[in-house]
């Protein structure tokens, strides 16, 4: 089951633990709203039509069952130490965004602040303890180590500027200042404020390296295939075959007849490959479409490493399709909605196959990105104002409320595990757009169905 968080102002993303079987489905169907008429022309050459989700996969660490075992036996063995921790340093920064967005929607409230000190607290004693003595990862340490005390600085400190700052207890606000005085004293004692002093910009670049670092001993490692090329290239060559042997034709029936070279000749010749220019790009298209109907379009093989042994292929299939050729359970289980005539509900699915995984003693954590810029940019950010009547005996007023262009999007994720005997999982989320963004994700309940 996945669950759904805001990553940024136009990015939605879905995150679910990778069930461990040979071939897994997952169907992505967004339904645009019903005002919108003709929005896969209109989005036909933005990014969404060039890469419209966005996979990632990362190790997620061991098992509960398996953990203790693991971490004792070759936690001080590379690459098992860098990866173990870059798992927790990941889990870290899970439960550090969900106490942010808590924030963001019910406001800064002790709990909260209360939870977010204790987190970054108990985050900074599991790492800096047990800390390994070899020089390649001690490097590695020092690297999460200050990554992680920015992190939490920053985090802290976002709390200080909070606008409910001052309505906090005073315990509470001494907590959060007393744990920033800390680390600046663990900086000073380790060394660390060389990495951290100097302009914000320039801390900023150099903390994203270190993230980028850490995260490289877990997120997975693809080699992109583009499926189809062949046949487009087959189709292109008969296309151009047809065209050029007809033309043959033609010149030897004209040649036979007994007619001289003439302006009518020459404008029948250069028409004959202005035509050719002209629909051999949509002829292309159109059959290899037909050709490729039902298709996989993309191939991902994923690897821990280059040198590592596959672990899984995706395949990836992407189209508009119709609400008539919707599968059924996904017709009963999208909630209320009004549909325009014709191709317009954006649908991609990815089919997992894997024996390897299968084997792997660590999880995976599988993330997916939808990107809603371009269909923000399609909104007006002009606010229209509607005006009201304030009936009051003492003085009668005019009032307005400014109204902002809004679309409502469906959005349908159906998960299957085609080698399993789980049932198959339909979740839903109603989207609310505005030019500034993705202001509202409201997932509704868990549907479960029988397989057909």
């Amino acid at each position: 089951m996945f669950l759904q968080k805001n990553k940024s102002e136009y990015i939605v993303e879905f995150i679910r633990t990778l069930p461990k079987s040979k071939k897994t489905v997952a169907s992505f169907y967004l339904f645009p709203p019903a005002e919108v008429e003709h929005l896969p022309e209109q989005l036909d050459r933005t990014q969404w039509n060039a890469r419209p989700v966005e996979f990632r996969y990362r190790v997620l660490g061991i098992p509960e069952d398996k953990k203790q075992h693991t971490e004792q036996s070759v936690s001080l063995l590379s690459p098992h130490y860098e990866t173990l921790r870059s798992t927790w340093m990941a889990s870290f920064q899970r439960n550090l965004e969900k106490v942010q967005y808590q924030i963001q929607q019910a406001g800064l409230l002790e709990q909260q602040v209360t939870r977010l000190v204790l987190l970054c607290k108990g985050f900074a004693k599991r790492i800096r303890t047990n800390v390994s003595s070899e020089p390649r990862q001690g490097r590695y340490q020092r690297q999460l180590d200050v990554y992680f005390s920015w992190l939490a600085e920053q985090s802290l400190l976002a709390l200080i500027k909070h606008k409910d700052w001052a309505a906090l207890p005073e315990i509470t606000q001494t907590e959060v200042t007393d744990f920033l005085c800390q680390e600046i004293d663990y900086r000073k004692s380790q060394g660390y404020l060389k990495e951290l002093d100097g302009r914000s910009a320039r801390v900023f670049y150099r903390m994203q390296l270190y993230r980028r670092f850490l995260d490289r001993f877990i997120l997975l490692k693809a080699d992109v295939i583009e499926l189809g090329n062949i046949a487009r290239r087959s189709v292109k060559a008969l296309i151009t075959m047809v065209v050029m042997s007809l033309f043959t034709v033609f010149i030897f029936y004209y040649r036979d007849s007994g007619y001289s070279l003439s302006v009518g000749l020459i404008l029948t010749v250069a028409l004959v490959y202005a035509l050719r220019d002209l629909l051999r790009d949509d002829l292309i298209k159109v059959i290899t479409d037909k050709i490729r109907q039902d298709k996989a379009l993309w191939k991902f093989r994923y690897r821990k490493s280059k040198k590592e042994p596959l672990l899984f292929q995706q395949f990836l299939w992407r189209s508009v399709i119709s609400y008539e050729q919707l599968p059924e359970q996904v017709k009963n289980n999208s909630g209320k909605w009004f549909f325009n005539a014709g191709k317009n509900i954006f649908f991609l699915r990815s089919v997992i196959e894997s024996d390897e995984y299968l084997n792997l003693e660590e999880n995976i954590e599988e993330s997916i990105e939808a990107d809603f810029k371009p269909f923000a940019d399609l909104l007006s950010s002009v606010k229209t104002p509607v005006y009201y009547y304030d009936v009051n005996e003492e003085s009668p007023d005019v009032g307005t409320h400014l109204i902002e262009q809004r679309h409502y999007y469906n959005l349908v994720l159906v998960t299957e595990d085609l080698k399993g005997e789980e049932p198959v999982k339909v979740q839903r989320w109603k989207l609310t757009l505005t030019a500034e963004g993705v202001v509202s994700c409201v997932a509704g309940r868990v549907i479960e169905t029988a397989k057909a």
